[in-house]
């Protein structure tokens, strides 16, 4: 009994997989190979559900376990065609049997009359030829159309189901069931109670049976994203077919063929298209909205509006926007919502625009949402704000830098002639309390003239002599130099292999990763746990992030190389992270800083051709990015 179970599983699983093909590649051989081997499973198995032939014949066939199951992938399939042809590819189906167990009946009729057989050739032992064919015809006409009126049963058991949101395997694994009972008990009482007993084992082999092809029905539609979220009448199979047999054919041509241009562009467009109830559930959506939303549309009472969010992330009230939309019934109203969010199954979010218009549908007042999804235009949009933001923010500082370095260039001569007269002073006998107070001058001198130098360096007018580098080797000296100042710091230098040679003053490159240092170590002087600083040079490549801000957009990312600087301090606050480069701007305390370190930073990398980028996050730390052009064989770079 078991090993026949397993053959039986494997031929009934090819079988079903074979007219999954078939079905499936429809649209290149058509409609008419797939049901042709529908028809031939069909008369098979009308042929093993004839008691006479199954008791006179194959009494003892795997204790009838297979008696009439040749008609499970012919069901399984007529319900995959209903899904997802709708009722009137069904009726077809139906049709089509119909003429096919017709046309054997008369066919084998025919020539069984006209060839005749000889009345001494038996088949199976003692079984009259004559009785064996008589029997057959007369078993198959009738149980052809026993079976056929048994196919408007199946759609139906199975949309009352959907309609009531159970699983769709659920549905195919108790409509096939339902089926197989009813033909057996009303063969039962046709028969004159001649057909074979069923044992409990005999029944569950074949619910086991009906729960794998279940199975399988349900993976092709899912797989195949074939499942419609359509709600039907759970006997429009019959109320369709006593329409279809109302109208004329005219009609129904050029119903269908307006029906299927509207499914072409419903299930084709990309925009979401959903039809919404009252109660803001889905009734219908088209391909686009299922592939986005497909999980929490297979869902039972969800509600599309629980997935959209205004402006102020506030989820859309559905029960407002449907008052509304039908306040006033009678004339036709779009309501339009921009700048709005969608949130996805797997937790990602879309900008979306939609419509939300008025619908009938069976006189049930419904609600149409076209949704576009907008995503890519508002990232173009947030990165056209951001470089303008970045062209703004450049063009202010170069202001600031010509002023500051105008003041910067006259105070820098004041101060050489404040210096050269503490200079003559200092060689001059002095008591110790003036010569006290000379010190204090030349000291506050020199620091000015360092903020002045620093003033230059912003305002890209200090000396600057520019000579072919190896970046690896300044990376390497200014890391040396820092980590002799970094204690208890995990410091930490990385390079790339290859080469990397720019064009540039060694001492103003020295100073700006000097500064970036400095700043990331007093970025990490609060924290109390582990203190880390990462300096890092490499080549730049395309699929980096803050290559897509780069100023100039036919840069080319192998003619760039860039430093990196990532600690993990406190951070740089939002507000704060837009003037960060403005000279004088500090957010240390009183007497700790200048407010000129990164300013110079900024001066120096735009005087070498380069950018700068910055990312960070409160609490997390802080990377700056630092790109430079590489040196050009054979070419110097200039255009300062």
């Amino acid at each position: 009994m078991f090993s026949a179970l397993i053959i039986l599983l494997l031929e009934l699983t090819a079988l079903a997989v074979f007219v999954m093909m078939l079905h499936s590649l429809r649209r290149m051989f058509g409609i008419v190979p797939l049901y042709l081997v529908l028809g031939m499973l069909f008369l098979l198995g009308q042929a093993t559900w004839i008691p006479e032939l199954v008791l006179d014949i194959t009494p003892n066939i795997w204790d009838t376990l297979s008696y009439g199951l040749l008609l499970i992938p012919v069901m399984s399939m007529f319900l995959v065609i209903y899904e997802t042809e709708g009722t009137t590819e069904a009726h077809r189906f139906i049709l089509s049997m119909m003429v096919l167990g017709i046309s054997f009946f008369f066919t084998t009729r025919l020539l069984f009359s006209h060839y005749g057989m000889d009345s001494d050739f038996k088949w199976y032992g003692d079984v009259d030829p004559y009785f064996l064919v008589l029997t057959l015809l007369q078993g198959m006409l009738g149980l052809t159309f026993l079976h056929l009126l048994l196919f408007f049963l199946l759609p139906i058991l199975y949309q009352i189901m959907r309609n009531r949101r159970l699983p769709v395997f659920l549905c195919f694994f108790v409509s096939m069931n339902m089926y197989l009972i009813t033909a057996e008990l009303l063969l039962y009482f046709l028969s004159r109670n001649d057909t074979p007993e069923l044992s409990w084992s005999v029944m569950a082999g074949r619910c086991l049976v009906v729960t794998w092809i279940s199975l399988l029905t349900y993976l092709y539609l899912h797989l195949g994203r074939a499942l419609h979220i359509e709600r039907r009448a759970g006997f429009g199979i019959i109320i369709d077919l006593f329409k279809h047999l109302q109208s004329t054919s005219q009609m129904r041509q050029s119903l269908a063929e307006w029906a299927g241009r509207y499914q072409a562009v419903f299930d084709n467009s990309s925009e979401l298209i959903f039809l919404l109830e009252e109660n803001g559930m889905v009734l219908n959506a088209n391909t686009a909205a299922m592939s986005s939303l497909h999980q929490l549309l297979t869902q039972p009472d969800f509600v599309l509006a629980t997935q959209i969010l205004d402006a102020n992330g506030k989820s859309l009230v559905w029960n407002d926007e449907w008052q509304r939309l039908w306040r006033n019934a009678e004339d036709k109203k779009v309501i339009t919502f921009t700048n709005m969010t969608l949130l996805l199954p797997d937790g990602s979010r879309r900008d979306v625009d939609f419509n939300l218009s008025q619908a009938w549908v069976n006189e049930k007042a419904m609600a149409v949402l076209i949704m576009h999804d907008m995503t890519a235009q508002r990232d173009k949009e947030r990165e056209h704000q951001k470089l303008e933001e970045q062209l703004m923010h450049s063009q202010r500082l170069e202001a600031v830098g010509q002023l500051a370095g105008g003041v910067a260039h006259d105070f820098n001569n004041l101060l050489h002639g404040i210096l050269g007269s503490i200079e003559m002073l200092s060689r001059q006998d002095l008591n110790p309390a003036s010569r006290a107070m000379l010190g204090n001058i030349d000291a506050a001198s020199k620091r000015a003239a360092e903020l002045t130098s620093q003033l230059l360096g912003f305002a890209r007018k200090g000396k600057f002599q520019e000579e072919l580098l190896d970046l690896g080797v300044l990376i390497t000296q200014a890391g040396t130099l820092f980590n002799t100042t970094a204690k208890g710091i995990a410091f930490k230098t990385l390079l790339d292999p290859e080469p990397m040679m720019i064009y540039g003053d060694a001492a103003q490159l020295q100073q700006i990763i000097l500064n970036l240092l400095f700043n990331s170590k007093d970025a990490v002087a609060e924290l109390d746990g582990e203190k880390r600083i990462v300096l890092r040079a490499e080549q730049v490549h395309e699929d980096m992030p803050e290559w897509d801000k780069r100023p100039q957009r036919d840069a080319k990312a192998g003619d760039y190389v860039c430093i990196r600087v990532r600690d993990n301090g406190v951070g740089i606050a939002p507000d704060s992270l837009g003037h960060i480069f403005d000279p004088f701007f500090t957010t240390k305390g009183l007497h700790k800083g200048t407010g000129m370190g990164l300013a110079m930073v900024y001066g120096c990398v735009t005087h070498h051709r380069g950018w700068l980028d910055v990312k960070s996050q409160v609490g997390q730390g802080t990377e700056f990015i630092v790109f430079l052009p590489r040196a050009r064989k054979g070419k110097k770079t200039n255009g300062r």
